[in-house]
C-alpha cells in the first residue's frame, strides 16, 4: 500500500525561527553594510599608506626640498580619493563596485523589510532609488581618471555625491514620518527605542558631514586651473587644501550612514513587531507586553496618570 503524502507544503517564510536562529539571520542582513564599510577603510588606509611611503623627489618650489610627487594634477597638499584612485585603479575599481552592489542590497533590502510599515513607504522607496544611482555613479567614477577624463569625473563625482544627499533626506523623512505616526498614536508617553537610536544616529552623521560636503564641492567646482592651484600664495590652493582633506572626512561620514543602515536592518523585524503588536495602523496588541520586553522607553514616570491615545480610545470603546 502507498504511504499517503501530505497535502500541503509548509513555506520558509512563516515558519518561527528559535531567538538564536533570529540573531543570526538579523546579523546577516547587517553583514553586507559592515563589509563595504571595512572594505572603504581599509582602502582609505592603504591609500595613505601607499602616497606617504613613495620615494620622495626634489621640490620644483623653493627652498627645492625633497617632496613627495603630486599624484594628480588637482593637488595642493593631500591628494583625493579619486587622485590616488587612478594609480591603484584596480584596487579602486574593485572596492568602489563591491561598495555599490552592497549598499545598493542594504538599501533595497531594508525598504523591503520596512513595507509593512504604511508611514513613509515611499520616501522610503525613493531613497533606495537614489541609493542605486549614486551606486551606478560610484561605479563610473572608477573608471574615469581625474586626470584623463577631468570633466566627465567631476559630473559623475558630483553626481554621487548629490544622489547620495538625496539618499539620505528621504530615508531621513520616512524616520520621520514612523516617528510621527507613532506619537499621533501614543502621544508623548513613550518612543520606540530603536527608531530614537537611528534618528540620533543620523543626526549626527548629517552634522559631521554638512561641513566637508561644502567644502569639497567649493574646491572641486571653485579651483580647476592646476596652474593656479600649484601657486602656494593663492586661494585656490587653500581651498582645494581644505576640500582634499574635506573629501576623505565626508567619505568617513558617507560609511557611517551605511552603518546605521545595517543597524536598521538589523532592528527592522523589531520595528515592524512593535507596530503591528501596538495598532498604530488599526492592529490591536499589548502595549505592556512590548514596553516589557525593553522595546520602548518610558518618558513618563511609573506613578504618571497620562494616557495614550491608544489608550483613550479604549477607554471610550468600553464606556470607562
Amino acid at each position: 500500500m502507498s504511504r499517503l503524502l501530505p497535502t500541503h507544503s509548509i513555506s520558509l517564510w512563516h515558519t518561527t525561527f528559535s531567538p538564536w536562529t533570529q540573531r543570526h539571520i538579523r546579523l546577516l542582513r547587517a553583514l553586507p553594510g559592515l563589509v563595504a564599510t571595512a572594505l572603504w577603510l581599509i582602502m582609505l588606509l592603504y591609500f595613505a599608506i601607499w602616497y606617504t611611503t613613495q620615494t620622495k623627489v626634489p621640490s620644483p618650489i623653493p627652498p627645492h626640498g625633497l617632496t613627495i610627487p603630486k599624484p594628480c594634477h588637482s593637488f595642493s597638499l593631500w591628494p583625493y580619493v579619486s587622485c590616488i584612485g587612478q594609480h591603484q585603479y584596480q584596487a579602486f575599481r574593485g572596492v568602489c563596485i563591491s561598495m555599490a552592489l552592497l549598499i545598493s542590497y542594504s538599501c533595497i533590502l531594508l525598504t523591503y523589510k520596512s513595507e509593512p510599515i504604511e508611514p513613509g513607504q515611499w520616501a522610503r522607496r525613493i531613497s533606495a532609488l537614489f541609493a542605486v544611482i549614486s551606486s551606478v555613479a560610484l561605479i563610473a567614477v572608477s573608471y574615469e581618471g581625474i586626470d584623463e577624463m577631468p570633466l566627465a569625473h567631476l559630473i559623475t563625482a558630483s553626481g554621487q555625491i548629490f544622489s547620495m544627499f538625496i539618499c539620505k533626506c528621504f530615508d531621513w523623512a520616512g524616520n520621520l514620518a514612523v516617528r510621527r505616526a507613532w506619537g499621533r498614536r501614543m502621544g508623548k508617553k513613550s518612543r520606540v527605542r530603536v527608531l530614537e537610536v537611528t534618528r540620533w544616529w543620523k543626526i549626527g552623521v548629517g552634522a559631521f558631514c554638512i561641513g566637508p560636503a561644502i567644502f569639497t564641492m567649493l574646491g572641486i567646482y571653485g579651483c580647476q586651473d592646476a596652474a593656479v592651484i600649484a601657486d602656494q600664495a593663492s586661494t585656490c590652493n587653500k581651498l582645494v587644501v581644505l576640500s582634499e582633506i574635506a573629501e576623505w572626512e565626508l567619505s568617513i561620514g558617507w560609511v557611517a550612514y551605511i552603518c546605521s543602515i545595517s543597524y536598521d536592518l538589523y532592528h527592522i523585524d523589531t520595528v515592524v513587531w512593535i507596530w503591528r503588536n501596538v495598532g498604530v495602523d488599526g492592529g490591536s496588541g499589548d502595549e505592556k507586553e512590548i514596553e516589557k520586553k525593553g522595546h520602548i522607553q518610558s518618558l513618563l514616570p511609573a506613578n504618571s496618570t497620562y494616557k495614550s491615545p491608544l489608550e483613550q480610545g479604549i477607554e471610550r470603546v468600553k464606556g470607562v
